[in-house]
């Protein structure tokens, strides 16, 4: 089974950061023979040929879909697959190690034919949340079973979990997109499925009704209280506008509206959001006027703060400031 290989290898190499080693190397080669491979990642590493861990690695990603095999008569070539080009241009510190970039990355393409986004998601459950929102499970609880362990150690080596006092941690600010990607492939119990996003929905809430206050004092600030009192949510009556909030920017009394907001509500501080085909094509056509703004700290009403981003069309997914991601594709068919 793919799933029972994958965790036999993160046991037996312990540090899945060697990837950034190999895909280096196919970099700078291009095209190359696996016992050359090997050879080059002893040489690098320093290890010995005795140790199997070339082998693993190259197995590895092979299985994360970071390389493809061509195989021919008598030998075997690797060579970067296109998501070993994206994973690789990530900046990299060490070439045993990955960067939490590498880490967000691989867990939302590179693993999603393994199927172990069940196992992240019952491992999940046994978290608890501390006083500033962040998840944690003391590293010697006793319900952590061998693939539990496995699990954990894995999103360590990841960084979107690490240990401090005893205890293994996801920051606050990484629980909601974590849910969120956990919830996209696996088969939590209809309960837990409604219960993330009921918490979702209510986040999302809390964000627009700040965006609405926020928008009211702006525009009162600019001295434009009659645009100030037609601010208003639209998400509530049409969930497939491609925005929630109908405000103006102040700069023409009068007009309005001329700003329309989505909002993306995050319980940390950083700003990751998704965005669907809808609000992509919303933002295109309104250009200027379409604007996101990523409310931060959502739980935490003292440390709110609000990022905005304008005409993120241009700004967003043309712009070296953002890394996107697709996670989800659809797939229709086509008639003859």
């Amino acid at each position: 089974m793919l799933q029972d290989k994958f965790y036999n290898f993160i046991n037996s190499i312990g540090n899945i950061g060697e990837i950034n080693l190999l895909l280096s190397i196919l970099q700078t080669t291009g095209d190359i023979e696996r016992w050359m491979l090997r050879e080059c990642i002893y040489n690098y590493s320093g290890a010995t040929a005795t140790i199997p861990m070339a082998e693993m690695l190259i197995e590895l990603a092979a299985m994360l879909s970071l390389v493809n095999l061509k195989k021919g008569k008598n030998k075997e070539k690797i060579l970067l697959s296109r998501l070993g080009k994206d994973f690789i241009d990530y900046e990299y510190i060490e070439k045993d190690r990955l960067t939490k970039e590498q880490g967000i990355f691989l867990l939302a393409r590179g693993f999603t034919k393994i199927e172990i986004f069940k196992d992240v998601a019952e491992v999940m459950q046994l978290f608890s949340s501390d006083e500033t929102g962040n998840l944690y499970i003391n590293s010697h609880d006793k319900r952590i079973n061998i693939r539990e362990d496995i699990i954990l150690r894995l999103l360590q080596q990841l960084k979107i979990a690490y240990y401090n006092d005893g205890n293994i941690v996801i920051d606050k600010q990484d629980r909601g997109w974590l849910l969120e990607l956990v919830g996209l492939y696996s088969d939590l119990s209809e309960e837990k499925f409604l219960e993330l996003l009921q918490q979702k929905r209510i986040c999302g809430l809390i964000a627009e009704d700040y965006v609405v206050d926020f928008e009211k004092r702006r525009l009162k600030r600019l001295g434009y209280d009659n645009l100030a009192r037609l601010v208003k949510r639209v998400s509530p009556q049409n969930v497939a506008a491609g925005y929630d909030i109908l405000s103006a920017d102040g700069n023409e009394a009068g007009v309005f509206p001329d700003r329309f907001i989505e909002v993306k509500g995050n319980a940390g501080n950083k700003v990751l959001f998704f965005i669907s085909k809808n609000e992509m094509e919303i933002s295109r056509r309104k250009s200027k006027k379409y604007w996101i703004y990523c409310v931060l700290n959502v739980n935490a009403e003292q440390n709110r703060k609000i990022m905005m981003i304008k005409d993120p069309f241009r700004n967003v997914f043309n712009s070296k400031k953002f890394k996107v991601e697709p996670i989800l594709w659809q797939c229709v068919t086509v008639d003859d």
